[in-house]
């Protein structure tokens, strides 16, 4: 699934070398962290989020194509990040929120 989400994200940016993906799993879950440049956030996440959406359902498909059908605890979560000048903005489902990576919120 990181192949997956590293091969769209590549295909949609003008800076396809700092794209960089990982995959953590615990507990049945897997999440799937996409860095992109930040000039690229907006080809990746698309208008109203279409684009970042597209990607989760794609993901849900092949998970459930891998996995077969776990309900909701075997699903990917992905989420789209840029860092710059020492916050990270995410976009995940239920919109984009800033989190503070020093702590002082």
């Amino acid at each position: 699934m990181k192949d997956l989400v590293e091969y769209i994200a590549q295909s949609l940016v003008d800076s396809p070398e700092k794209v960089e993906v990982t995959e953590q799993g615990s507990g049945g879950r897997r999440v799937i962290n996409l860095k992109v440049d930040p000039a690229d956030m907006g080809r990746v996440i698309g208008k109203q989020g279409r684009i970042a959406q597209a990607m989760r359902n794609l993901l849900k498909v092949s998970a459930s194509y891998q996995y077969g059908e776990r309900g909701n605890s075997g699903q990917p979560v992905l989420t789209i990040t840029d860092t710059e000048g020492g916050r990270v903005r995410s976009h995940q489902p239920g919109g984009e929120r800033d989190i503070d990576l020093d702590g002082d919120a």
